[in-house]
């Protein structure tokens, strides 16, 4: 609808505030704010890729598809880029039919990028966006088609590449405005998220991509993306073997020794495999962002500490087992990402040097330290308390109660973190015996995962153990007897709470009423000797997702139609009774047939 056909018929409509309701849908907002400038205009935003998908199979059973076609047929509404028209049109057109690679490859022909849907979507768009969301929007463009991008690390990129306007605020928090402000314009799509609604990776719709570069492209020059807009795919594409990283070796190599790379600001090897790192990287002094994950690297050069303007280093999913002690002359450094699988650490130190280099304000700036391991022989023993800007810390130790004592107290004085992730494990990786009783102090701590068996379990009875400003909890190998919920359910901030194996040993667990009046999320993982389950009326009446998995002698829940306010429920690896008990319960309450979103391991 436009403007002018609007108000050739708001004459049809009496505005007297009685009678009906009008709902009016348009693909440009400014209609509606002609129609009505005092009016709540709602945008719909494009599908994530499990909406996308519980649309498809909505129409197209999944039982129907073998392997081999649900991955083709992943494929075929990932391509229509979250958009409802057009997964509901692919639908329509295998509905019915028997579902074969060659009805597959038929209904891909009907996703045109040329859409009306899209080309207005971007018509309406374009002239409001900034010349730094034009930018980060550009930015896609670096990945090769349809790849789902972590949100972390667009951020990340985005700093780094200074396509975030310099404000009052960090750059950080404008970087993800910006990416939220793309997303609710529906010209990136949402791909992964979190229950709390945080993004956790987003593409661009391929569609957009295809009309912006095709050169056939009804768009006019002035239509399409002002900025920079390439297919990428040689350059991005993933590359497997030895080739590739010596090949990268000599271009890093060559290109610093001639001068040409000295001004460069953002190295991203993700997927490289094994990429020759030279000495002279460290003569890349102008570097912000070095990301080497997923190349499975075992070493990094000692000359990486040269790097002083680095703000990010990736080394997630490598095999660097130690980083060199050169690291703590990184003064910019932001964010760090280690790999916790692989213990890595930081290289030992002698004592009484290290801390006096330490006094120098080494490492000030760290806001993010994940995936650190540490032992007796470690510097981050140290080093952790002087770490003071620092909001989120994954750590994994191999301490003694002592130690661990040591360790608590050097966590208190970290008063910015707001989410923390604690495993305590032994030489094989078994959890052992962890002491969080001091955690209560960090009064903005909102997200905690402790992994280990709770030393004094009292924490969960006592909730004086843990800070009241808790939102996320999640609970692994705890060894928990008495049933948590009474206690826990005081923590009235709690909005997230999951439970993972050996968490809890009991038999029963009891949501009594009126508890949880915030929470949103519930899981239930690998409890294995969880029988019964009650939830009594009014418990948990905000609770919007709900996921049992593995456990195997649970029950049907008692008082399962008290979750008045779920919206999905997902069941997996449970045993047929449980699901064929759970889907007659379901039926009873009318789950299914209107909001609520049921998913079992059967069709999902």
């Amino acid at each position: 609808m436009r403007k002018e056909t609007w108000d050739t018929l708001k004459e049809a409509f009496l505005d007297n505030k009685y009678g009906s309701r009008i709902l009016l849908t348009t693909r440009d907002k400014s209609v509606a704010s002609h129609a009505d400038p005092s009016c709540f205009s709602y945008r719909l935003r494009l599908r994530t890729k499990d909406e996308s998908w519980d649309l498809f199979t909505q129409m197209v059973p999944q039982p129907q598809l073998s392997q081999d076609l649900k991955r083709q047929a992943e494929k075929l509404v990932r391509r229509c880029g979250g958009l409802p028209l057009s997964i509901f049109s692919i639908g329509y057109l295998l509905s019915g039919k028997k579902v074969t690679t060659g009805e597959l490859s038929r209904a891909l022909e009907h996703i045109n990028p040329y859409q009306t849907p899209w080309i207005d979507n971007w018509e309406t768009n374009r002239k409001d966006l900034s010349p730094n969301l034009g930018k980060c929007l550009s930015h896609f463009a670096q990945f090769p088609k349809d790849s789902e991008i972590s949100a972390k690390r667009l951020v990340a990129l985005w700093v780094a590449e200074e396509f975030v306007q310099k404000t009052d605020k960090p750059l950080e928090s404008v970087a993800k405005q910006n990416l939220k402000h793309l997303i609710e314009c529906n010209l990136v799509q949402e791909l992964e998220r979190k229950h709390n609604g945080k993004v956790l990776s987003c593409g661009l719709p391929s569609a957009l991509q295809e009309l912006w570069s095709r050169p056939d492209s009804t768009l006019t020059p002035d239509q399409r993306l002002p900025y920079y807009f390439v297919q990428m795919d040689t350059i991005s594409s993933q590359r497997h073997g030895d080739k590739p990283g010596k090949e990268i070796g000599d271009f890093l190599r060559m290109g610093i020794a001639s001068g040409h790379l000295l001004h460069l600001e953002v190295l991203d090897l993700e997927h490289i495999f094994r990429p020759h790192l030279p000495r002279s990287i460290g003569r890349l002094t102008r570097l912000k962002y070095l990301g080497l994950r997923w190349t499975y690297l075992e070493e990094i050069p000692s000359s990486i500490g040269n790097l002083v303007n680095l703000q990010t280093l990736d080394l997630k999913h490598t095999y660097i087992h130690t980083l060199p002690g050169s690291i703590w002359k990184l003064q910019n450094l932001q964010n760090l990402f280690m790999n916790g699988i692989y213990r890595s650490r930081f290289a030992p130190q002698q004592r009484r040097n290290f801390l006096d280099h330490l006094r120098g304000n080494l490492l000030q700036n760290l806001e993010v330290l994940w995936g650190a391991f540490m032992d007796n022989d470690s510097p981050l023993k140290d080093a952790l308390k002087l770490l003071k800007n620092l909001r989120k810390l994954e750590l994994a130790f191999q301490l003694d109660l002592s130690q661990q004592n040591e360790l608590a107290k050097s966590l208190v004085e970290l008063n910015h973190i707001q989410t923390l992730k604690l495993k305590s494990v032994d030489e094989m990786g078994r959890p052992k015996d962890i002491d969080s009783n001091h955690l209560s102090g960090l009064i903005n701590l909102s997200d905690l995962y402790l992994f280990g068996r709770l030393l004094k379990p009292s924490i969960i009875v006592n909730i004086t153990g843990l800070p009241q400003s808790l939102t996320e909890l999640t609970l692994s190998a705890s060894q928990l007897s008495n049933d948590p919920l009474p206690e826990l359910e005081k923590f009235y901030n709690l909005k997230s709470l999951s439970f993972y194996s050996g968490s809890y040993i009991g038999k029963r667990m009891v949501c009594s009423n009126g508890g949880f009046r915030q929470l949103l999320f519930l899981k239930f993982f690998l409890l294995h000797e969880l029988e019964e389950w009650t939830v009594e009326e009014q418990a948990m009446p905000n609770l919007k997702r709900l996921e049992i998995r593995s456990c195997k002698r649970l029950k049907v829940p008692f008082g399962l139609g008290n979750l008045k306010s779920v919206r999905e429920f997902k069941i997996e690896d449970m045993p047929e009774e449980f699901k064929t008990s759970i889907e007659k319960k379901t039926k009873e309450l009318n789950w299914g047939e209107g909001d609520v979103a049921i998913f079992t391991d059967n069709i999902y």
